[in-house]
């Protein structure tokens, strides 16, 4: 027998929202980011954007009945939502983006190789403790305000040092021509 369809939305139309409002968000981010986007707001910007596109569309997923083997069901996704919302929604979001933005840095210059998914760790402070060594500022393990001005200074000098030109560079001689 065939199961006639059903206008029936398979997810709430706040889930759908969700996902186009963060999609929005990240092509907004990915717009504003320029020559001049020092590379810690670029980054922080572009990954803040994703992870949200990332957890609206698991949010949407999650209403839909779409994960199964090893997820959570619609009862406990609510549940949890309802915990995070009472613990602080948005400052746990920004706090989940911004620990992103921090993973994804650390991994893009080289001192993180977990995984990029918003939860600080031990690992993670390890990390921004073994950056800040290498950047000269004292190790806390907290993105502070010295460890940003120490990154931006570090990305002002390979700047600088990839414009000035290679002094032990010589041009070729061109073939002379007949």
């Amino acid at each position: 027998p065939t199961v006639p369809p059903t206008s029936t939305p398979l997810a709430p139309a706040a889930s759908v929202d969700r996902v186009k409002q963060a999609d929005a968000d990240f092509e907004a981010a990915q717009a504003a980011v320029t020559e001049q986007t020092t590379l810690a707001d670029a980054s922080e910007q572009f990954n803040s954007a994703v992870v949200a596109l990332e957890m609206a569309w698991l949010r949407l997923f999650a209403d839909a009945g779409c994960l199964t083997g090893g997820t959570v069901d619609k009862a406990t996704a609510a549940a949890l939502q309802a915990e995070l919302v009472a613990l602080g929604g948005a400052a746990a979001q920004e706090s989940l983006t911004s620990t992103a933005a921090v993973q994804q840095t650390l991994k893009l210059v080289g001192f993180w190789d977990g995984a990029v998914d918003g939860v600080w760790t031990d690992d993670l402070t390890a990390a921004v403790q073994a950056f800040q060594t290498e950047l000269g500022v004292e190790p806390t393990g907290a993105v502070d305000a010295a460890t940003i001005a120490a990154f931006e200074r570090a990305i002002a000098e390979l700047t600088a040092a990839d414009a000035s030109p290679n002094p032990s560079a010589t041009p070729t001689d061109a073939p002379a021509s007949s």
